[in-house]
Order: structure tokens, then sequence, then C-alpha cells
């Protein structure tokens, strides 16, 4: 039988209406422009006053905490010393009643008279802080895809960089208490007092950045944020919102989230999950128009995604003079035009995400952190090279 998710955008009405709400709901996101959508042609000037309302208008629907009172300073738990490196476990307190536990990874040789480079670290779903730092895994409930790739903190810090991660909330040790990670309940109980697990999760971050900023063994000028999947999100939030951060490694696909529901919606809309979903989001951005206004900073994209974001990002980057800050790949079943042969037509509706994924070169079974491509950008980005 086919799934209520497939039916098509079509009415049989003369008036062109939709009784169906779902399907009214589908030719919305069909149809809508987002209200502060990126657009070609701006000036210099019109850029930076059209970043400044994308910058407003995303810490609105972020909701982040208002008004919190003065709070303790992060403090270590502990520190043990690995291969090449030491590991510290530290807690921050962003907010009244709250906690976030981060891991922190010091490559040998690095103090206060030679501080280091350093990544913020955002993992995928269902990866926990000790799954990207190769320590046992004391929370996940699942077995991690590409364990070996997805280690995004150990890779940086046998590169020399001192690598800083986070749990997402719900995930890892911060997972609910009585349903397990990801937790539905908690992202609609945050929902319903107006709030959501991307925004505080980027907020908590924005916490721990702090914390980054005055460490005395961070090099000032060099922090870059990296996130694989899920942790793409706090990347451009972040990544937009601090005056810090030097580069974003961003590894994911890049797509229209309008297009993916309608295009692909048995799977979509934010993975099915609520821990996904911000609220007010896609009626004012999408995350290339996020990425737009991220520049003239610099960004790697390591696997590809649909085109035409990818162009809207690069005409970004040219409005501004600084198209050599933007670096993206393909993953090798898309690297040539000719293994694109979808990528100006437009995707169709209501199919699975096998035909979706041919249309937006989104490679199937292959997303996981691109260290070979990530490190070497990093590096000349950081001045390692």
């Amino acid at each position: 039988m086919r799934s209520p998710a497939f039916n098509p955008i079509i009415t049989d009405r003369e008036d062109g209406r939709f009784m169906h709400t779902d399907i009214f709901m589908k030719h919305y996101y069909k149809t809508h422009r987002p209200r502060l959508e990126y657009k070609s042609g701006m000036s210099r000037e019109e850029f930076d006053a059209w970043r400044e309302k994308v910058k407003e208008k995303l810490c609105e629907i972020l909701r982040f905490p208002d008004d919190v009172p003065p709070q303790p300073e992060p403090k270590m738990l502990w520190e043990e010393a690995r291969e090449g490196y030491r590991i510290q476990k530290w807690e921050a307190f962003p907010e009244p009643y709250a906690v976030i536990p981060f891991l922190v990874l010091i490559p040998d040789g690095i103090d206060a008279e030679h501080p280091a480079p350093t990544v913020l670290c955002s993992p995928g779903t269902w990866h926990s802080k000790e799954a990207l730092c190769d320590e046992p895994d004391l929370y996940c409930e699942r077995e991690l895809t590409f364990p070996e790739h997805n280690r995004m903190a150990i890779h940086y810090v046998k590169e020399g960089y001192i690598a800083v991660v986070c749990d997402h909330l719900t995930f890892g040790e911060l997972k609910a208490s009585d349903c397990g990670s990801p937790s539905d309940a908690v992202a609609v109980q945050m929902a319903s007092v107006g709030r959501n697990l991307m925004g505080l999760t980027a907020f908590y971050q924005l916490c721990v950045l702090g914390w980054i900023e005055k460490n005395p063994l961070v090099d000032k000028d060099n922090i870059v944020i990296s996130g694989h999947s899920l942790g793409k999100y706090v990347c451009m939030f972040v990544g937009l919102l601090s005056d810090s951060v030097k580069g974003i490694v961003y590894n994911s696909p890049i797509y229209d989230t309008r297009v993916r529901l309608y295009s692909a919606p048995a799977s979509y809309l934010w993975s099915n999950c609520y821990n996904h979903l911000i609220p007010d989001c896609e009626y004012w951005f999408t995350p290339a128009d996020i990425l737009c206004a991220y520049a003239p900073k610099a960004l790697i994209i390591t696997e590809g995604g649909e085109t035409a974001d990818i162009e809207k990002i690069k005409d970004a980057y040219a409005t501004l003079g600084a198209s050599d800050a933007f670096e993206f790949h393909y993953h090798k079943a898309f690297d040539s035009p000719e293994k694109r042969p979808y990528e100006n037509k437009p995707a169709p509706e209501c199919v699975g995400d096998a035909e979706y994924n041919l249309y937006t070169n989104i490679a199937e079974n292959a997303h996981y952190f691109k260290e070979d491509l990530a490190l070497p950008w990093v590096n000349k980005l950081c001045g390692k090279e």
C-alpha cells in the first residue's frame, strides 16, 4: 500500500485548493520563499544590512534564555594522560540548574607559552563526545557508524590542535533520564515553553566557546568549529553569531530543507526527529541562506549536495570579494558534471530518498567525517602547512 507521505501535490478541485491539510502544507513548502532568503546582486552595504537581519532573527528563533544571572566558571573534574596528548573532563554552567559536560584534548607540548589552534567539535546524531575522542562510550545505546572516521577530536589532536567536544542536548551524557536519546518528549516540552533543543545546544556551546576564548592554552586567532551531520546546525549558528570563529568545517551535504520536505517526505521533516526542529526556521531562511550570511569567513563543505545551494553560497562569497574563503567538495560519485545529470533539474515531488539524493548529489552510505578533506583545509587556514 502506498504510504500517505507519497501523496502527490495535486487537487481535483476546480478552485485549485487542497482539502487535505498535509498536501496543502507540502504545496506551501513548495511555493513559500523564505522571508530573509539570500538574493544575488546585493551591494556590500545591502549585504551587511541583510546579514544583521539574519543574525537578529536567528537569535530570536533559537530562543536563547533571557537575563541569565552570573554563573560559576567552568571547572575541571579530572585529567589523564594519553599517548601524544592529555584529556580533561570539564563542566560548564550556562544557566541556572543546567550543566554541560565537555572533553578537552590537548597535544603534548602545549602550554601558555606555546598555545595551539583549537577546534570545537560537534558530533553527528547518536554520537557522543566520548565517541569523538575514542574513549569508552558509556552513554550510547546503539552501534555507531564509521568510527574510524567519526573520531573527529582524535584526528584534530593528532594534527596538533586542541579539540573540545560537547554533547548535543538529549544525546550522550545528556540523554533523557526516562526515555533514551533522542527524546522527542523533551523537544515537545521545550517547544511548549518557547524553547528548542537546537537553539539551546547552540547557546550552551557558545558558553563553552567563551571558555575557549579565555583559555591561555588557546591561540585566539585560530579557533575553528567542526560539525558532522546533526553538528552542522550548531556550527552554522555558532559560527554566524560569534566573532571569534575563524572557520567552519561543514561536514554534511547542503540542501534546501523546504525542497526535501515535499520531495522526500517519508523521511523528513527534520529527519522525523523533533530534536532537529527549530520553529519558524524555514519561514525565514534555509541552511544555505545562513551560510551565505556567514560569509566572508572561511567555510568548507565536505559532502557536496544540491548544486543550486552551492552556487548560492559561492555567489555570496563572490559578492564580498572572498571567493577563496569558500571551498566545497562533492562526493566522488558526483565529482564531475557528467556524474550530475540532474543538477539543473528540479527535484521531483513525493519520491523516496534514493531518487531525491540523485537530484541533490547526496551519496548514500557515505555520510561520515571527511578528515582527508577537513584536516588539510584547517591546516592551511591556521597556517600549519
